[in-house]
């Protein structure tokens, strides 16, 4: 059976949905769950009329987290994006190199390109798989990029 809840309970629970259903509305958009996660376990009533005020004064979304001291920094989400993009590129060299060479990628090749994340050596990879007439001319392609860890490694075979 359900325990009743007091007034604070019920008070807080109000103040959370209207908090919620005032940022859909203001911000014009759903409020991303972890800031709604932080919303629900707020117990505080008197923390969340502050809150609303916060969220009715802020010109964004970003700003109103950035007040309540909830903030995903631009370097964390800049690093993600680049990883997420990466493994996106990855499978791209990894595919065309397949169906161009009708071979799976060497594993050295392999190691070396699974370690990239900066989309401009990636785009070098991209166009060396794109314009090589031979997997060695790819290899010899690849070993020509920025990376002196990447040079050293191809260079070996």
């Amino acid at each position: 059976m359900r325990t009743p809840r007091t007034a604070l309970e019920w008070q807080a629970e109000t103040a959370q949905d209207y908090l919620l259903r005032a940022m859909k509305l203001r911000f014009e958009t759903v409020v991303p769950p972890d800031l709604a996660k932080k919303i629900r376990e707020q117990s505080d009533y008197r923390k969340l009329a502050q809150w609303f005020d916060l969220a009715m004064t802020s010109g964004s979304l970003a700003t109103f987290r950035q007040k309540i001291g909830l903030t995903v920094t631009k370097e964390r989400r800049s690093q993600q994006v680049l990883e997420w993009q990466a493994e996106a590129s990855h499978a791209t060299i990894l595919r065309l190199y397949e169906l161009r060479f009708h071979a799976l990628l060497p594993e050295d090749l392999e190691n070396v390109l699974r370690k990239l994340i900066d989309p401009d050596e990636l785009s070098l990879w991209v166009d060396a798989v794109a314009t090589a007439e031979s997997p060695d001319a790819f290899r010899t392609g690849v070993s020509q990029t920025n990376s002196s860890e990447m040079k050293v490694q191809v260079d070996l075979k």
